[in-house]
């Protein structure tokens, strides 16, 4: 199931000619870093990503390592999932892993595309 949310989310990212760096190796923190021209302000969005299934089984030392790796490339850490727990992920809602975003693929398209909105 993940490589079919990789593949939705890399076509996410594609569909706003983003610049994707995907990784392909599913032991490392994170899978894909995600540059959106134009994001904000002329400004170009910066995301390093973990596409879990469920977004709330992330070990502690990998949001560490997530953290670490966002703020040395400038980036915003998001888990992207399917699951939070037991639940389906709500559309427009962020949760919370370890102090680290978790949302559902709606959610990152709208985070992809500036849209407000989102709750936490």
């Amino acid at each position: 199931m993940s490589n079919e949310l990789i593949t939705h989310m890399l076509n996410l990212a594609a569909s706003r000619r983003a610049k994707v760096l995907l990784v392909g190796d599913s032991s490392l923190s994170y899978d894909a870093i995600i540059r959106v021209p134009n994001y904000r302000d002329h400004e170009e969005g910066k995301f390093i990503i973990k596409v879990k299934e469920d977004a709330g089984r992330m070990s502690r030392e990998s949001i560490i390592d997530l953290i670490v790796l966002s703020r040395v490339s400038n980036s915003t850490p998001i888990i992207v999932g399917i699951n939070y727990g037991d639940e389906e992920m709500a559309d427009g809602v962020a949760y919370k892993v370890h102090g680290i975003y978790a949302v559902g693929i709606r959610t990152f398209k709208r985070i992809l595309d500036n849209e407000g909105g989102l709750s936490s």
